[in-house]
Formats: C-alpha cells, structure tokens, sequence
C-alpha cells in the first residue's frame, strides 16, 4: 500500500499520493447538523425521545459521537447558551 502524506493548506486537509495527486480515501463520513435535536433521557416534556424517529434512530446505531454546541463549549460566556443564527 502506499504512503500518503497528510498536507493542511487554507484550513483544508489533503492526503497526497507519492506523484503528488490527490489520494483515494477508503472510507467516508458524513456530517449531519440538527439544529434544535438534542439529546437527553429525560422523556418527560421531551418530544423527540418521545417520538418515532427510525431514521435517527438508524443512524445513531453505527458509529456516531455527541458534541456540546453551546455556552463554554463554544466560547460563550458560563451560562449563555447563544443562538443558531
């Protein structure tokens, strides 16, 4: 197999073959955004616990992650939570 080089131009990253090209990448990724999903176990008042959701539910059962996207995870100040806009 060959080597690649891992090269970070303009907030961009490439993987570079040997002649310089840009590499294949076996594997993909896709970023899914929801604004206003959140989660928690608590299914009082929680509508989207509550609700049928297949899909999402689907695609929580491979490999996903869960981030913070509010107050001091995004350098807002302690208890702010901001807005989407």
């Amino acid at each position: 197999m060959e080597k690649l080089r891992y090269v970070q131009r303009f907030y961009a990253y490439y993987f570079l073959n040997s002649r310089g090209g840009m590499a294949k990448v076996a594997n993909r990724v896709c970023l899914i955004v929801i604004d206003g999903w959140g989660l928690s176990e608590e299914s009082n008042g929680n509508a989207i616990k509550n609700a049928n959701t297949p899909v999402m539910d689907g695609l929580c059962s491979g490999n996903w992650t869960q981030i913070e996207a509010h107050g001091l995870h995004v350098g807002l100040p302690e208890g702010l939570m901001g807005n989407s806009e």
